[in-house]
């Protein structure tokens, strides 16, 4: 008696395993993007991931930013640029990310400098936000956007060469990485 319990015993909890993993991989859920930022001087405000495809806007993602903080998710169909929105008074503000399965980390710098880091295609497209160069000329472009400092067409052609030459190492960057994809990517993306 004791080994018919036992030989049913084995076969009824092999049919549930059996059958709990079919449930497993019937209901499987699509990959998570999620976004964890802070944002400097903003609070009870809305952030929003927004997938901007030829001009029809879609929102993917909504929350409330609380003391500068926030957290949004969105279930991936595909990796695809996205913009992260939100409004402070009248202004507008968006910056680029890369909806990818996996977390990153959104942060706002005082000067508006927006630094994305995380997941593979974020770390590899949006690397130039951590180039010293880059960064030192945003931080010119973002003095020469103050209001005031630009009074003569000397000061405000020395602005928009700052712009230029911050777009030129963006340029230079992502051209970079197009060459590497073409000739195969390295295991690390250099810094």
């Amino acid at each position: 008696m004791m080994v018919g319990l036992v030989k049913h015993g084995r076969a009824a909890l092999l049919a549930v395993a059996l059958t709990g993993s079919l449930f497993a991989f019937t209901t499987r859920q699509s990959p998570e993007f999620r976004v964890s930022g802070y944002i400097p001087d903003v609070d009870t405000t809305a952030v929003s991931l927004v997938y901007d495809l030829y001009g029809a806007a879609e929102t993917l993602a909504t929350d409330t930013i609380r003391n500068g903080k926030f957290t949004l998710h969105y279930p991936l169909k595909e990796v695809m640029n996205v913009s992260l929105v939100y409004h402070k008074g009248r202004t507008m503000y968006s910056y680029p990310i890369i909806a990818e399965p996996g977390e990153v980390t959104f942060k706002l710098t005082p000067t508006g400098l927006s630094q994305v880091s995380g997941a593979k295609y974020n770390n590899w497209l949006l690397g130039y936000q951590r180039d010293s160069a880059y960064v030192q000329t945003d931080r010119q472009v973002f003095r020469m956007r103050q209001p005031g400092v630009a009074t003569s067409p000397e000061a405000e052609w020395d602005g928009i060469e700052q712009f230029m030459k911050r777009f030129d190492i963006r340029s230079n960057y992502l051209q970079k990485y197009l060459t590497m994809v073409k000739t195969g990517l390295p295991q690390r993306w250099p810094r």
